[in-house]
């Protein structure tokens, strides 16, 4: 329900530069609590780079709703096979994240469907089919790219990875930091 309101919700929330870093790491440390996880390995290289302009919370969301489709991915793995996501951000012209996993890959069938609203290759109840579809409508409305390719080094030949690019801040746009969770301060800008 609370993915149904987020995709009808979809406007600009506040836009400010905010540090893609510094977002994947807080939204590891919210995901560190969910116990599917314990047997996933997640592997991280952030290069420095520079900041984004968007709502912090929508570009947590884009994080999130990617992090949770490869943990999903990964835990069906075979016991002999490696459970790894791996998140790597980059910089050359556009700020650059790839979220890559070890999973079995996405059918070339789905490929064209993956982010229309409401498509599933979920059990019922096991998802809305929102989850990329917001994915997508959030990158781009943070003038943004998202796309999907196969793995080359998920280890066992499988594996998705997604790659999303979005456009650096502007010089001198203004910084909104955001509490570490759990913290009950409250920064204003």
């Amino acid at each position: 329900m609370r993915s149904l309101l987020t995709f009808a919700r979809q406007g600009s929330g506040e836009q400010a530069a905010v540090n893609l870093n510094d977002v994947i790491q807080r939204t590891l440390v919210l995901m560190a609590y969910d116990p599917k996880l314990g047997d996933i390995t997640i592997e991280k290289d952030l290069a420095t780079v520079p900041d984004v302009l968007g709502d912090r919370n929508a570009l947590q969301q884009v994080v999130l709703n990617l992090l949770t489709n490869a943990a999903q991915a990964v835990a069906a793995n075979p016991r002999d096979r490696a459970r790894v996501i791996r998140v790597r951000t980059w910089c050359d012209d556009r700020v650059r994240m790839r979220i890559a996993d070890t999973g079995p890959g996405i059918p070339d069938a789905v490929l064209p469907h993956l982010f229309t609203p409401f498509f599933t290759t979920k059990e019922p109840g096991q998802g809305t089919g929102l989850g990329l579809s917001i994915t997508y409508s959030i990158v781009e409305a943070h003038g943004g790219r998202i796309t999907v390719e196969r793995s080359t080094d998920g280890g066992g030949g499988g594996g998705a990875v997604f790659l999303v690019d979005l456009p650096p801040a502007p010089t001198g746009a203004l910084r909104r930091e955001t509490p570490v969770p759990g913290d009950a301060r409250v920064s204003r800008a």
